[in-house]
């Protein structure tokens, strides 16, 4: 870390006439890291100092650093104090490549004087690069108004079928302008939508499947307001992301029937919540809801409850009877939790030992969660089962159920086990404990030969002190030796070592008096 920020910035911002030798490229991530953003200004200043030098180590600097940014905020920061002026930009046009006068131009659009950003904009349209769009764009809503106007009709020579794929790549930025409170952007933004949506609707839907999935639900939800071919519907109800699956569901009349069943079967529980909540009130809405009272959602199984609540339905019997026939299991398990089945947990305890990782992790929680002390005996006996899903839900489980038993069988298996992942399960497990019972464990895992075992160890030693502020505890005679003992190897492991910045057991021999 020290070789990182080693090379001496501030030597490289003062004005000299000599050359200017740069840093490393590994010590670019010192600049960042110290958050020299914001003296991007300076090293225009170089720039500009060098002109007539060779100043491809200075633009490549500034190169690397404006593509670490991203976003409208992050830019404004880097780029606003930029000592760039009008004159700059004209000699910077004359003497840079085309590709380092772009960069220059990007920053000098968000410069502090609006005579800059301006020209900027100016010049960048003239180059008609693909990555000027988005510069343009956020220069619409800048708070001098001839600089919006000036890039309302830059944005204007793009609009047409050359650029048609740089719009929909850069779509949601109209809906970030349209957040813009100091000057209504609706009127530009809906030419720009229904150039999109009217002007090149073929284009646009053949280069949807293209784009990012926010882009693409900015797009469905535009295009969903117009009237749609089933062809174009189809390509929403497809659509990978469910947020568009779900809207695609304003077209719920012009479902195939096959389509309906994919949507009540789909992997999302809100489009198949959403789908169902489109039967209510017609005639076949029992049938369809009957079949959801089993739903692993929880939010459908209840939905589902509600709406058939009066129709003289035993909930209970369904969910016994679908154990019975195999049917629906993880969903009957949860459904007679939901309805406080205490009296049928023999019906749910053979399940315990089912062989199904989901249906025995279902079992246990729903167990566990009627009859909490009998769920002690399989959580113990499973507490280091290879199944990290199950493993953690009986964590979570001894985190409101503390037992002693169970945190002994932590300590031994953190002790006997190789392998690491179960180790730091148990140190989990061993942190959910309160008071000093725990801080020998919490001690010893801040010196484990594994770094990751000793940074866990110490965020929960840090959490631990945190807790113990009004600790009211005493040890017994014989653990308080141990633990002072314990204490002392910890403390001057970390003397010896130097595994932190600061020593983990420093101030631990306070609660242990």
């Amino acid at each position: 870390m020290k070789n990182l920020f080693s090379w001496n910035w501030s030597s490289f911002f003062k004005k000299k006439k000599k050359e200017v030798v740069l840093p490393k490229k590994m010590e670019i991530q010192a600049f960042q890291n110290q958050g020299y953003y914001s003296k991007m200004g300076n090293l225009i200043i170089q720039l500009k100092e060098n002109l007539n030098k060779d100043y491809s180590n200075i633009i490549g600097l500034i190169s690397e650093l404006f593509n670490e940014l991203d976003g409208l905020n992050r830019y404004y920061n880097a780029f606003k104090f930029s000592e760039i002026s009008i004159e700059d930009i004209m000699t910077f046009k004359s003497v840079l490549s085309k590709d380092d006068f772009l960069l220059v131009l990007k920053i000098a659009s968000f410069n502090w004087n609006g005579y800059v950003r301006e020209l900027a904009v100016l010049e960048l349209t003239e180059i008609k690069e693909e990555s000027v769009l988005p510069f343009i764009i956020y220069r619409l809503g800048d708070w001098v108004s001839n600089v919006r106007s000036q890039a309302k009709n830059c944005l204007i020579q793009f609009l047409n079928t050359d650029y048609t794929d740089v719009f929909l790549k850069n779509i949601v930025l109209f809906d970030w302008i349209m957040k813009v409170e100091r000057v209504d952007l609706t009127e530009i933004r809906d030419t720009v939508i229904s150039f999109l949506l009217v002007e090149q609707r073929q284009f646009t839907i053949s280069f949807y499947k293209n784009l990012d999935e926010k882009s693409r639900a900015f797009l469905a939800k535009k295009m969903l307001e117009y009237e749609i071919s089933s062809k174009e519907l189809e390509i929403f109800i497809n659509d990978k992301n469910y947020l568009i699956r779900i809207l695609a569901l304003k077209y719920f009349g012009d479902f195939s029937e096959e389509q309906i069943q994919n949507y009540l079967h789909d992997s999302s529980y809100r489009v198949r919540l959403e789908t169902i909540s489109q039967f209510i009130n017609k005639e076949n809405y029992k049938e369809i809801l009957i079949d959801f009272i089993a739903d692993t959602s929880g939010s459908i199984r209840q939905y589902s409850r509600y709406y058939l609540r009066n129709e003289g339905i035993d909930f209970k019997e369904i969910y016994i009877k679908n154990l019975g026939d195999q049917k629906d299991i993880v969903g009957s398990l949860l459904g007679l939790l939901d309805i406080n089945a205490n009296d049928y947990v023999h019906i749910i305890k053979p399940y315990l030992n089912s062989e199904v990782i989901k249906i025995k992790k279902t079992a246990f929680f729903v167990y566990s969660s009627l009859i909490p002390e009998e769920g002690i005996e399989f959580a113990i006996l499973h507490l280091d089962t290879k199944f990290i899903g199950l493993r953690n839900q009986i964590i979570d489980f001894f985190s409101e159920n503390k037992n002693k038993e169970a945190l002994l069988k932590a300590r031994v298996v953190f002790k006997e086990s190789e392998d690491e992942v179960m180790q730091l399960s148990m140190l989990k497990l061993m942190s959910r404990y309160k008071g000093l019972e725990i801080l020998r464990d919490l001690l010893l895992a801040t010196i484990h030969p594994s770094i990751n075992i000793r940074k866990t160890g110490n965020e929960y030693l840090k959490k631990w002190k945190i807790e113990s502020t009004h600790l009211y505890q005493t040890l017994n005679e014989e653990d308080q030796q141990k633990t002072k003992e314990v204490f002392e190897l910890v403390y001057y492991t970390h003397v010896r070592e130097g595994y932190f910045y600061y020593n983990p057991a420093e101030g631990i021999d306070f609660y242990i008096k």
